[in-house]
């Protein structure tokens, strides 16, 4: 680019010729084509290195969540099997602890929400008072419900599946954990 008494100009042969010689051999052995096959012929090599570890990782990976998944599975169905031998007068969650038990989807968000149903008559059963079971909740000093945060946990759930109805996928592991958080307020009331 040349610039004569205020006149901007560009040099048009000076640009082609750099084009030029980034795509011969102007600029190194090989040109601008010759350095990216450089850099791609070191990362193939690199790949040959990686690829196996990756491939071993997923494996080892997919295998420990299998792993996991079933230590869960095996701690909760001992968890519920406790506390349907040490409570079997409490039908109703008896009830709730077939439902979510069972392999149907549908059977689990009842669950869910017969638990939210119970947890509504205790509290109101304690004297908190609102006009909806969110608001007795919001009404519940921490001093007097150690298991308050749990009881929101298992509501947000039983609130996720009444306000998205079928939209809402819920899996087995969520129902559970919600039927879970409802069970430590219920025994915290030594309801169960």
């Amino acid at each position: 680019m040349n610039t004569q008494q205020g006149v901007f100009q560009i040099d048009i042969q000076q640009i082609f010729r750099f084009i030029y010689d980034l795509f011969t051999s102007g600029y190194g052995v090989n040109g601008f084509f010759g350095f990216f096959r450089a850099v791609w012929d070191f990362l193939n090599f690199i790949s040959l290195f990686l690829a196996p570890l990756l491939f071993f990782g997923v494996v080892y990976v997919v295998v420990r969540l299998h792993q996991v998944h079933k230590e869960e599975h095996h701690r909760f169905l001992q968890a519920v099997q406790e506390a349907g031998s040490e409570h079997k007068g409490n039908e109703k969650w008896q009830k709730i602890i077939s439902f979510v038990n069972s392999d149907n989807p549908a059977e689990w968000r009842h669950a869910i929400i017969e638990a939210d149903v119970m947890l509504d008559e205790l509290l109101m059963r304690e004297g908190f008072i609102g006009d909806s079971l969110g608001e007795r909740l919001k009404s519940v000093p921490q001093e007097r419900m150690q298991s308050l945060s749990s009881a929101w946990e298992a509501h947000k759930v039983r609130n996720e599946i009444a306000h998205a109805g079928s939209d809402f996928i819920l899996t087995k592991r969520e129902a559970r954990g919600a039927i879970d958080n409802y069970r430590k307020v219920f025994e915290e009331f030594h309801l169960l």
